[in-house]
């Protein structure tokens, strides 16, 4: 099974996100881990401005559109406020996606939330949704941004970045 890991982390002990790693694993491998992409907020601004991608849409050529589309998709996981603001950094998401049925429809994306209790080196499951990517149109029964409201703002945020990780090509 292929699936993505991101963290975001406040490296700088601000209580701001700024850093976000993107790590591309691979079950089938020996060593899981594929590939490393990181974007940075380096300005100090709120928002990533410098990224190390490589080729994470897996075209097989590295260009400007695999650092456009990751650091896009790291702000975009920033708005689910999932971040590791001390030291271990013990949050992260897992997205992995089905197959789907013909090229016309999109497999279900899934979002695992982990967090470690701080006890043990193992971060365990907090949540977990199921979203097809252009999918049914319904309002998620969770608060994806962490607002404390669901509403149709989750559902953008979700579609958006489902869409997204499709981009990727990471099935």
């Amino acid at each position: 099974m292929r699936y993505l890991k991101l963290y975001a982390l406040d490296a700088n002990d601000n209580d701001v996100s700024d850093i976000v790693f993107l790590d591309f694993h691979d079950d089938s491998r020996g060593k899981t881990l594929v590939r490393r992409a990181a974007a940075f907020d380096v300005s100090e601004s709120g928002e990533l401005d410098w990224v190390v991608a490589g080729d994470v849409n897996n075209d097989g050529v590295e260009t400007y559109i695999d650092e456009l589309m990751s650091i896009q998709f790291a702000q975009t996981f920033l708005e689910f406020k999932w971040v590791s603001v001390n030291r271990p950094f013990d949050s992260y998401l897992k997205v992995y996606a089905e197959k789907a049925e013909s090229p016309a429809i999109r497999g279900a994306v899934h979002l695992e939330f982990y967090r470690s209790n701080g006890a043990t080196k193992d971060a365990e499951l907090v949540y977990t949704l199921t979203h097809h990517a252009g999918g049914d149109g319904q309002v998620p029964r969770i608060d994806a941004n962490g607002d404390k409201i669901i509403d149709a703002i989750d559902a953008v945020l979700l579609e958006k970045f489902t869409l997204m990780y499709a981009g990727f090509d990471w099935v």
